[in-house]
């Protein structure tokens, strides 16, 4: 998994992004392990600050 980050001013001031990436050659547990993980965090930064996370807020 490659992750790059995004801030102003490649987006809005007061964002930033994160892109994940997954290589060609993952095998399929460790791509359901590495989405696992994106979720979980995802969920945990929604619960500390919901507007932090936008339009991920309340996804499963």
């Amino acid at each position: 998994m490659l992750v790059g980050c995004f801030r102003p001013p490649s987006v809005p001031d007061g964002i930033s992004r994160l892109r994940l990436t997954a290589r060609a050659d993952l095998d399929p547990d460790a791509a359901a392990a590495a989405a696992a993980l994106a979720a979980a965090t995802a969920r945990e930064g929604a619960e500390r600050s919901p507007a932090a996370v936008g339009p991920l807020a309340g996804r499963p």
